[in-house]
């Protein structure tokens, strides 16, 4: 297999974020003081990509990305993304790559919220 090539600003970032993956109540912790310093008490429905993954999770960050369109159709693509959350689960990825995972996840689900929606017009 052929390793992966990371930048010295990836190989930083994940430096600085493998705390917060190790203890995620840290990353929470951290989260809610700056949004209070910055003037807001906390960020509602925050996602925090240091926790294991749940489908139903990233389906509600999705309908929520997408303004309230919550058609998913049919339930035949859940089986391959709970297949691939529990691979992700159990990988031990870095924190930028669980952000990865975690982006790449959701913009799956926008994409069918949209496709089904334009099916339905």
């Amino acid at each position: 297999p052929v390793p992966p090539r990371i930048t010295l600003k990836g190989k930083i970032s994940n430096t600085l974020l493998s705390p917060f993956s190790r203890y995620p109540r840290v990353f929470d912790l951290v989260f809610n003081t700056s949004w209070f310093i910055f003037g807001h008490a906390t960020l509602p429905d925050k996602p925090n990509i240091f926790k294991s993954l749940e489908l139903d999770d990233l389906k509600n960050q999705a309908v929520r990305a997408c303004r309230g369109i919550d058609d998913f159709g049919d339930d035949w693509y859940e089986r391959a993304f709970r297949w691939v959350i529990e691979r992700v689960n159990s990988a031990s990825f870095s924190p930028i790559g669980k952000a990865a995972v975690h982006n790449f996840l959701i913009r799956r689900l926008m994409t069918r919220l949209r496709f089904n929606k334009e099916l339905s017009l």
